[in-house]
């Protein structure tokens, strides 16, 4: 996966920023905080085969993607919350497995916003 963020996210999130990337900055740094609990709950929750706890973890982190417009990761975790609502972890662990590389390009991504003038 490679990260893209969607145009009219990044926009809105400069817009209520006051016009800099600083909020979106902000936030990415709480996700980049975040996401890795989550991400390891879920891999601890799959081996344990404990489908209500696979389904919080990829729906938390699901929200969260969207939120920030994080791309095409959203877009998987969308995909494979259907399965886990209905109870179906199957697909969990090949996106999880792409999570680590996902949240380096964000951390890389993070490191080029500008947070002041």
């Amino acid at each position: 996966m490679k990260l893209q963020i969607e145009q009219d996210k990044y926009d809105e999130l400069v817009d209520l920023g006051g016009g800099t990337q600083a909020l979106l900055a902000e936030l990415l740094d709480k996700y980049l905080e975040n996401s890795p609990k989550l991400i390891t709950d879920a891999k601890k929750a799959l081996q344990e085969n404990n489908t209500k706890q696979v389904d919080y973890c990829i729906h938390t982190l699901k929200g969260s993607t969207l939120c920030l417009g994080l791309q095409p990761l959203g877009k998987a975790l969308v995909e494979v919350n259907v399965q886990t609502k209905l109870g179906d972890i199957s697909g969990v662990d090949s996106v999880l497995a792409e999570t680590d590389d996902f949240l380096s390009q964000i951390r890389e991504y993070r490191k080029t916003l500008k947070t002041s003038d």
